[in-house]
């Protein structure tokens, strides 16, 4: 699979990935948006916590039934006459509404009736002894701006609801708000007061406190709640009017109760942005029912939301929020107040989160395509930049504009289709430079393997025209040696393995690519896999190393043979090089069939370079170099030797090899080079005399001359 077929795979596969995600997202399996919704909620919160208003916030008052309360007063449920007590206290400090966070669905356990079924005696007998706690408490209801607390029920119940105002809806469309088949209402004793709510609380899958419904609907009919009456009670408003999300045309329910318009979601539910509840007021009861003169707590009370409620635990009105683990239920309510009145709203909705998870599918795809296009390390740079400034962007959203975002989710999707594209493509990418180092480590230098992989584009394996220089490399004189090793060929492969471990070295330290062993011969070639602009160069240059390693290699073999060193008249017969190089354009890439192939070169400069390497021993001159090669390399040693007629070519090459001569020696041999192409024999003739004088030129070289 070439890369850009994998490319093309993997931004499918990123696509298919993102549409599923979101998908998921929109149907909400496995609570996939939901529950990050909640979560993003949560984080929120935790980030910056609600402050709002802090005068708005000591207008918030809990009168609570604490532990200290009911130590002194009695275990709950007090008499009602107690009860009344406490409202009327309250009541002479002028309060805006008080609200009953209590459920009174069954009558006071101290009248005369259930005194009787408690201790056994006639009714009749405490008749005038005891108070009538429902009827005095009624008569404190009524006098005060109370909101009584009512409760959804799953199941239909047969009381009437008590819902002394209910609420105006502006058009039909209802379908979204929560609906209920019944309420459990305060006994009918105590329907006096002028408002009543219910107090039930959306609980979340883990139990958070996280939406409040501002209305419900019964029976056809929307009733308020328990914080919506106490807003209207404490303006002395006669009703509510709701225009929901469906007949505003926007995302959100509006309720107007007196001059205060509260907004919702489409469900009609309003977001909780929570804040510590330690910025509310508390009072004990305890306090208002033993300090007749109002002194320290009336002045708090007055003109002031005051909900009586109950922070004891033995009650089990606790509840947890993102930042409370262990919050009692009075304090929700003075939450939703406080965020009213603060005009504090939460944007979610239906509408908003299917913009999201368009918005998440393409985000993800157009980051995608970053992470197949872009260098992995931009790529996860740019992925965890923008992650970061998302989630900034978030949060600064919900602070100043109150814009829920689903940051787990958004974020979050973009990152795992982002970081499993980018886990793919790195898997992909490590399997080809595997395969780049299977198939070049043994024909490469270490560093130059380095090189392709840090190119970040393979070379081409199956075929491609490239201007190459070609070296073929033998070793003359093996043939006396392998005689000499005839009866040990163990020592004679260690013997050729040590020449081919030396000549190699040379050829990958030049940057050369090892074609091939070919017995006791070599062929290497450069500028491929990796370009190489100097590649002529570095070709003669590894030719003159090799000729120089000579000296040093005969030696070692020296040392290996000992006394089975072969030798001509008592003198050691040294093995030397031939080496052919030729430079052009030639086919590179994976050579072979389906059962092995190898990357190797061929074409018509492959063949001269082979044949040039064996006419050295023509010249007894270990190097022989093609006219391009000698033009691109411009090595200044270089001399042209001569112009010969190359088998299966008809035109001639003019043959050079690096001589290290004198500036007067090159000069005459120069005139030797133009007296032969010009054919003069006698002048010819006089420069090989002249040059049999000079003592630095190869006497091999100018017996070739003699002979020609």
């Amino acid at each position: 699979m070439t890369p850009q077929q994998f490319q093309r795979l993997l931004m499918i596969f990123a696509v298919l990935l993102s549409f599923g995600i979101g998908a998921a997202a929109y149907l909400d399996i496995g609570q996939l948006r939901s529950a990050n919704k909640d979560n993003s909620l949560d984080f929120f919160t935790k980030v910056s916590p609600f402050e709002g208003d802090d005068d708005l916030a000591k207008m918030m008052v809990l009168v609570d039934i604490d532990e200290k309360s009911l130590e002194n007063i009695g275990q709950w449920p007090w008499p009602r006459s107690i009860t009344a007590e406490l409202i009327d206290r309250i009541n002479a400090a002028a309060p805006l509404s008080i609200g009953l966070d209590i459920l009174m669905t069954e009558e006071d356990r101290f009248t005369p009736r259930n005194i009787s079924r408690f201790t056994g005696q006639p009714a009749a007998r405490f008749e005038g002894l005891v108070p009538d706690g429902d009827a005095i408490l009624g008569q404190s209801l009524q006098k005060a701006p109370t909101v009584m607390a009512t409760n959804l029920m799953p199941v239909s119940v047969p009381e009437q609801i008590f819902a002394p105002v209910g609420i105006a809806q502006i058009g039909q469309q209802n379908q979204n708000l929560i609906t209920v088949p019944g309420v459990k209402s305060p006994i009918p004793q105590l329907q006096t007061s002028p408002g009543a709510g219910f107090v039930s609380l959306s609980l979340e899958r883990d139990n958070f406190i996280r939406k409040v419904p501002l209305m419900a609907q019964v029976d056809g009919k929307l009733i308020p709640s328990f914080a919506l009456e106490m807003l209207r009670v404490g303006q002395g408003a006669r009703s509510h009017v709701a225009k929901l999300a469906g007949d505003t045309g926007e995302v959100t329910t509006k309720v107007k109760t007196g001059r205060i318009i509260a907004t919702a979601d489409d469900e009609a539910q309003i977001t909780l942005h929570h804040g510590y509840s330690e910025r509310f007021t508390t009072i004990s009861a305890h306090t208002i029912m033993t300090n007749n003169d109002g002194a320290g707590w009336a002045e708090e009370i007055n003109n002031s939301f005051i909900i009586i409620g109950s922070t004891a635990s033995g009650l089990k009105d606790i509840h947890a929020t993102a930042l409370e683990a262990s919050l009692p239920g009075p304090y929700i309510h003075l939450q939703i107040l406080h965020q009213i009145l603060s005009e504090r709203h939460i944007q979610s909705g239906h509408i908003v989160e299917t913009i999201e998870v368009v918005g998440t599918i393409i985000a993800s795809i157009v980051v995608s395509v970053l992470m197949v296009k872009l260098p992995l390390a931009l790529g996860f740079a740019i992925l965890v930049t923008a992650a970061m400034g998302s989630v900034y962007g978030f949060i600064q959203a919900f602070i100043n504009q109150g814009y829920l975002g689903n940051v787990f989710l958004v974020v979050g999707s973009v990152v795992l289709v982002a970081i499993l594209t980018l886990t793919l493509r790195a898997i992909y990418e490590e399997y080809r430079r595997r395969k780049l180092r299977t198939a070049f480590n043994q024909y490469l230098s270490p560093e130059m393997v380095r090189r392709i992989d840090a190119s970040g584009s393979g070379p081409a394996l199956d075929g491609q025209k490239t201007e190459i220089s070609v070296m073929f490399m033998d070793v003359r004189g093996f043939t006396t040696l392998s005689e000499a090793l005839a009866d040990t060929p163990e020592t004679l492969t260690h013997i050729v393995n040590h020449i081919m471990d030396k000549a190699t070295a040379i050829i990958l330290d030049h940057g050369g690519t090892l074609d091939k062993y070919i017995g006791d011969a070599l062929m290497a070639f450069w500028n491929a896999p990796m370009a190489q602009e100097d590649h002529a160069k570095r070709a003669v240059d590894a030719a003159i190393a090799l000729e120089a390693m000579l000296p040093d290699l005969n030696q070692e073999l020296k040392d290996m043979m000992g006394d089975r060193w072969p030798k001509t008249d008592g003198v050691d017969v040294d093995i030397q090089i031939g080496i052919g190089i030729a430079t052009g354009d030639a086919v590179v890439g994976n050579l072979g069939s389906q059962f092995r192939f190898n990357y190797s070169c061929i074409g018509d400069i492959v063949n001269l370079a082979a044949r040039l390497e064996p006419f050295g021993k023509n010249t007894s001159l270990p190097i022989t170099i093609a006219d391009t090669t000698a033009e691109q390399s411009a090595h200044p040693d270089l001399i042209a030797i001569d112009q010969i007629a190359v088998r299966g070519k008809s035109k001639k090459t003019t043959v050079f090899s690096p001589v290290p001569l004198s500036a007067n020696t090159v000069a005459v041999h120069d005139d030797l080079m133009a007296a032969k192409t010009a054919g003069q024999k006698r002048k010819t003739t006089q420069i090989l005399k002249k040059l049999g004088d000079a003592s630095e030129y190869p006497q091999g070289l100018l017996d070739y001359y003699k002979n020609a």
